[in-house]
């Protein structure tokens, strides 16, 4: 009888165990699929949230039936020297891309924007990986 009623315990144990997977499930894929992005936005956004979270303003450049441009007036993180704020925004999937820019005039060769770049670059790829 001992048996019987260890097996039950187990048995509920499991089952709890699988009903519990399914609730915690979506949320953590959601954080992941969702992560923070660079200037303190994330990764999905909508048009309304960029508009009142980092001022989006549409860009006057249309890609395609499924992307916009819109411009960022103020982000909420901001980098040094950096000059504009850029974000592709997929009908479906929110804010897919961003592009920082920085203008650079006294380079004739680009040797300046080529330092700049993988200053950048680096830092990018070593807190947010590989693009």
């Amino acid at each position: 009888m001992p048996l019987t009623l260890k097996i039950k315990e187990n048995g509920i144990k499991k089952l709890i165990f699988i009903v519990a997977s399914f609730f915690i499930t979506p949320y953590v894929l959601a954080e992941t699929q969702y992560s923070d992005a660079p200037l303190g936005l994330k990764w999905g956004m909508t048009v309304t949230e960029l508009e009142s979270k980092a001022g989006a303003v549409l860009y006057p450049l249309p890609m395609d039936k499924h992307l916009t441009v819109y411009s960022l007036k103020s982000p909420p993180i901001t980098l040094p020297g950096l000059t504009e704020y850029v974000v592709v925004v997929h009908k479906d999937l929110g804010a897919i891309k961003i592009i920082m820019d920085k203008e650079i005039k006294s380079d004739v060769y680009g040797s300046e924007g080529k330092k700049e770049y993988f200053k950048y670059k680096e830092a990018l790829t070593n807190k947010y990986g590989k693009p």
